[in-house]
């Protein structure tokens, strides 16, 4: 089992096959309420509390799971401070273009700048990757113009987070001030 920091709020758990057998969990024990998938994760949040990796206050854990083409578990945890902050929904907006970004980023910041927190931006190898919180359901994201060009998939914030280069943190008002 290896543990990576992500960033100031955000942790991977990498798990082979070997430890998964002598823990005796598979990635069936993360879905739904099963009682050894969520002891492993209490015992996974006090080793990081022990070992200071990440700081950890009130507020709550985000936890997503993915079981890899090889049969291992990536387990991404995300430590949201603020309970106000809770039920912010995070997208991700990627492109190649960096005129649209610059265009959907003066869209967000104009529609809905009042809304919008940890906003951060990315280089991917063949484009960009703006990922934000917004205080919106993903029911009403669906609905919303410009929220609906954007993914709510974990997997995907992700990996872009994991593997993708941070460029700025706070980007929306910088791009807002190119357009």
């Amino acid at each position: 089992m290896e543990i990576f920091k992500l960033g100031s709020d955000r942790v991977k758990v990498s798990i082979d096959r070997n430890d998964m057998d002598k823990m005796g969990i598979s990635f069936a024990n993360f879905s739904g309420r099963d009682s050894l998938g969520e002891c492993f994760l209490q015992e996974l949040l006090e080793m990081i509390h022990k070992a200071r990796l990440i700081e950890i206050s009130d507020g709550c854990v985000e936890v997503d799971v993915a079981e890899t083409n090889k049969g291992t578990l990536n387990i991404y945890l995300r430590f949201v401070k603020s309970k106000s902050r809770a039920n912010l929904t995070e997208l991700c907006y990627i492109c190649d273009c960096p005129a649209r970004l610059i265009s959907l980023a003066n869209a967000l910041a104009t529609e809905y700048g009042n809304r919008i927190t940890n906003d951060r931006l990315y280089s991917l190898t063949d484009g960009y990757a703006l990922i934000f919180g917004i205080d919106y359901a993903n029911s009403t994201i669906a609905k919303k113009p410009y929220l609906k060009e954007c993914s709510a998939d974990r997997v995907l914030i992700n990996k872009t987070a994991e593997y993708g280069e941070l460029i700025t943190t706070s980007p929306l008002e910088k791009l807002f001030a190119l357009s």
